[in-house]
């Protein structure tokens, strides 16, 4: 798997970071941290297309914030240079066709002839 990983993230123009307000506190079954550990698969793709020098984009969903540079191992710290776009749940059709319209402008990446996906369902209500 990390060799089909290495291949799909050399092969590609840019990368999208999808960050969900839980992404850089996820925890293994051991309680730490997964993005610090050095074998976790996400970590490993985002490593590998900083150290190539491919576009990273991270994307923010579910009223994300970026991580900080406490959050992420000290290999992942170029990320939080770059600029993130935000997806907003109440704005998902328009934010993802305005970052499908970003995407297309990018030397490398081929037009894009897809509708944007349906916004994600609600949250269910919390019980009073």
């Amino acid at each position: 798997f990390v060799d089909a990983l290495e291949k799909a993230v050399s092969s590609c123009s840019v990368m999208l970071v999808m960050i969900g307000p839980t992404w850089a506190s996820a925890a293994a079954a051991d309680g730490q941290r997964r993005l610090h550990q050095p074998s976790d698969f996400v970590r490993m793709e985002v490593e590998a297309a900083l150290a190539r020098n491919i576009r990273v984009i991270p994307v923010l969903v579910g009223d994300a914030e970026m991580p900080t540079a406490a959050d992420l191992p000290a290999s992942m710290a170029p990320l939080l240079r770059r600029h993130a776009y935000a997806i907003s749940d109440r704005r998902w059709q328009y934010d993802v066709t305005q970052l499908l319209n970003i995407l297309v402008k990018i030397p490398g990446v081929a037009p894009l002839r897809v509708q944007p996906p349906p916004a994600p369902p609600p949250p269910p209500a919390k019980a009073p």
